[in-house]
């Protein structure tokens, strides 16, 4: 599950379900900024104080960015860093989008809506922070697979660097790509069954 919210009123501008977990979108919300408020009346001048709550099989994960909170309740197991850079990403980019709507904004969330497929994109369906999952090729790539339009160029880059001991950060890093183009990548690599995770 994936929350934006508006910082200063707790208001959830954006939901986003992924998964069987069920709660009620408005009293989460008002939750995640609830702690948000709280942690921070420990330290003032750190107002991100509080960057993740753990329980015994879920943990929430928290990003912000110009007055717009991300949380992101995930599986104990999924990686924290990995989903805490995608969060960062995901409130920069909301900000950016948004950020002068929000200044006026009069209580109309379905304006927002047409994010979620941003939301998808960026978070993998939910899929982002899935253990440390490592791409690796079932068959070796030809140049000739670009030629012929089975993959494109850009997967077929990617595909290179697949071998089961990279990450999908770790490809964009060295390519210098951002990581949802190596994500479409890899998923454009995978319905053609060449890759598999590790």
């Amino acid at each position: 599950m994936v929350y934006v919210i508006d910082e200063r009123s707790g208001i959830n501008l954006l939901f986003r379900r992924y998964g069987e977990l069920e709660m009620d979108e408005v009293l989460m919300s008002g939750f995640l900024t609830a702690i948000r408020h709280f942690s921070s009346e420990f330290k003032r001048d750190e107002p991100d104080t509080i960057q993740e709550i753990e329980m015994k099989t879920y943990k929430i994960v928290y990003a912000s960015e110009r007055n717009v909170l991300v949380a992101a309740v995930s599986d104990y197991d999924d990686s924290t860093p990995v989903i805490r850079k995608a969060l960062s990403i995901l409130a920069s980019r909301f900000s950016e989008k948004y950020g002068d709507i929000l200044k006026s904004w009069r209580g109309d969330t379905t304006i927002f809506s047409e994010f979620t497929t941003e939301i998808d994109k960026l978070l993998m369906n939910g899929r982002i922070g899935e253990g440390v999952k490592r791409p690796k090729l079932k068959a070796k790539l030809m140049a000739s697979m670009v030629r012929m339009g089975f993959i494109s160029e850009k997967a077929f880059k990617v595909g290179e660097l697949c071998d089961g001991k990279r990450t999908k950060e770790t490809i964009a890093d060295e390519l210098g790509l951002p990581i949802e183009e190596v994500v479409e990548a890899i998923r454009e690599l995978e319905k053609k069954g060449l890759v598999e995770w590790l």
